[in-house]
């Protein structure tokens, strides 16, 4: 079985790919792990999740290359608040299209890192874009924002999927989710309704998350 080793943002995104990506690759021959970015290390304590500078990222994604050199490393990392020190982060604000920001970005991760085992990963625009696949899902986690709910809805209907909600501080996908729903937990809710969604309601709607899985499946 082919080996791939995952660096992710947050909780969140781990859950999903333990709990669901991984079980999908495994049909494919693919054995995924998540791990959590690194951002502090303290004695015999180890803290991850958070991606506070492409550094530690970096770190992270040299250092699980060296360690097993047999196995790929791809990332899941939010291009909202992508860190200013990420390789030409300058250049791609200038670029208006989020997929080709996206895969701008990604060439520059990739050519940063300089190893023909990694495979760059930025999703758009973060991990709660997964969930307005279908956003009225969030009701199961909470029934007493049904109103809140259908708006959000109405707020973002005028997207043609949900790649193209912006990275906006006040308009990215969990900036709107948290304006209607402001006790919206993305490790809980978050992560639980994106496993309920599923890959084949996931993928239709998201073409560049569907661009990485399908490059995992077909990993040489």
């Amino acid at each position: 079985m082919k080996r791939l080793n995952i660096v992710v943002e947050g909780q969140a995104e781990e859950t999903f790919i333990n709990e669901v990506l991984a079980q999908h690759l495994a049909q494919f021959n693919v054995g995924a792990v998540a791990r959590r970015v690194e951002f502090s290390h303290k004695k015999k304590a180890i803290f991850r999740g958070g991606l506070v500078d492409y550094a530690k990222l970096r770190r992270d994604v040299v250092n699980w290359l060296n360690q097993d050199r047999a196995a790929f490393v791809t990332t899941m990392v939010d291009l909202y608040a992508l860190p200013d020190d990420f390789p030409k982060r300058g250049e791609a604000r200038k670029i208006s299209s989020a997929q080709k920001k996206a895969d701008f970005l990604e060439q520059a991760f990739a050519g940063d890192i300089g190893a023909k085992m990694f495979i760059p990963n930025i999703q758009l625009h973060e991990f709660e874009t997964l969930l307005f696949v279908d956003i009225q899902g969030l009701r199961s986690y909470y029934p007493t924002h049904t109103k809140e709910i259908a708006n959000l809805q109405a707020e973002t209907a005028r997207f043609k999927n949900p790649e193209e909600i912006n990275e906006g501080k006040t308009t990215a996908p969990s900036k709107r989710i948290l304006n209607h729903v402001p006790s919206y937990e993305k490790v809980i809710a978050g992560s639980l309704m994106a496993i309920d969604l599923g890959l084949t309601k996931i993928r239709p709607s998201c073409q560049h998350f569907d661009g990485w899985l399908t490059k995992l499946e077909r990993l040489p």
